[in-house]
């Protein structure tokens, strides 16, 4: 049993249409979790969790708050990571579309994130 699930990973890992949509969404969380520790300082007030472009900053809360979006990030590149595990010896369309959702939610996360950081943390 063990020796299968080796196998699957291997055989995922070995396929870089599969693998490199998920290590490019490795590395952009990554870059979201360390540029929110090198810019937000640790304090307690409060500080701004979301910016809209025609009302500029409108959601404040704790800094520890802001920590939601990567994570929420980070679970879900888990959760496509073990479904397209699962699947990809099924059905590779699939897979390839699951893999670049997790993408595409990493860029959108990086996005708000990088606009709330230059709006306010210069």
């Amino acid at each position: 049993m063990k020796d299968s699930y080796l196998e699957l990973i291997y055989s995922f890992f070995s396929k870089p249409i599969l693998f490199l949509p998920f290590l490019l969404s490795l590395i952009l969380n990554i870059i979201i979790w360390l540029s929110l520790l090198i810019k937000v300082p640790l304090s307690a007030s409060g500080i701004p969790l979301h910016y809209n472009i025609y009302f500029g900053i409108d959601w404040f809360g704790a800094w520890i708050m802001i920590f939601i979006y990567p994570m929420i990030a980070l679970v879900v590149l888990i959760i496509n990571f073990l479904i397209s595990l699962k699947l990809h010896l099924k059905d590779m369309f699939l897979t390839k579309l699951i893999n670049l959702v997790s993408l595409l939610v990493q860029v959108i996360i990086l996005t708000g994130i990088f606009t709330i950081l230059m709006n306010y943390f210069r």
